[in-house]
Formats: C-alpha cells, sequence, structure tokens
C-alpha cells in the first residue's frame, strides 16, 4: 500500500517553481468562484455581487494580457461556474444564458474536460434547443 503523497500524485507547485500554465489558468477564476459559493452558503449578499461582478470582468473582458488560448479558459471557467451560481440558487434563465455563453467559449477538438462540461451541464437539464 503506498503511503499519502506518494510519486505518483503530480505535485502542484506555484508560477515561480515553475508551474505549467494548464494549471495556473484557471486559479482565479477558482478562488473567486469558492468565494462567490462561500458568500453564497453565509448569506453575504454584498460579496456576492462583488463575486458575480468579478466573474462577469472576466467573461467580458477583450483580453489584449494573456494569450488567447489562456483568455478562453478564464472565460469559459467564469461563464460555467457562474452559471452552476445561477442554477443552485434557482434563477434558471440566467444560467441557461451563462452556460450558452459558456460553449461559445468551447473547443470542440480540446480534451479538456471543462470543454465539455456546459454542454453535459444543459443536457442533463434538458436545456438544449
Amino acid at each position: 500500500m503506498k503511503e499519502r503523497g506518494s510519486a505518483d500524485i503530480p505535485k502542484i507547485v506555484n508560477a515561480e517553481e515553475g508551474e505549467s500554465a494548464a494549471l495556473r489558468d484557471t486559479r482565479p477564476v477558482m478562488k473567486i468562484t469558492r468565494d462567490l459559493f462561500s458568500a453564497s452558503v453565509e448569506g453575504d449578499l454584498s460579496a456576492v455581487e462583488m463575486k458575480r461582478a468579478e466573474l462577469l470582468a472576466i467573461c467580458n473582458r477583450n483580453d489584449k494580457v494573456a494569450p488567447l488560448n489562456e483568455s478562453n479558459i478564464w472565460k469559459l471557467s467564469s461563464w460555467f461556474y457562474l452559471g452552476l451560481h445561477y442554477d443552485v440558487i434557482g434563477q434558471h434563465e440566467d444560467s441557461k444564458a451563462c452556460m450558452e455563453k459558456a460553449i461559445e467559449q468551447c473547443i470542440e477538438s480540446s480534451d479538456d474536460i471543462l470543454h465539455v462540461l456546459p454542454t453535459m451541464h444543459m443536457t442533463q437539464r434538458n436545456w438544449l434547443d
């Protein structure tokens, strides 16, 4: 039996240690998403609005700083998690609109599971037209 932390489990390193772009891409989005869901659970409405605004800012930015693939994955992640948030709180039309925007960011030939999740969610909710 292997111990926890064995060599079979890849170590996630930070940017200074040579973190790969794939690991770095969604971290800001994931932190905002985690904060959004935490604020929702805690009933902190001002924090909820702030975190939604932060995700929307990523969704709608015309990014000339990040490479296209990083900008795309940030937007895809932001739309997807914002859509999940709206779905959880019962705002299904807003959720559907976010999922549709997420699907617009998807690349069919990608081997990244994130590019399939919005379509899977909409299929499960029977929202695909």
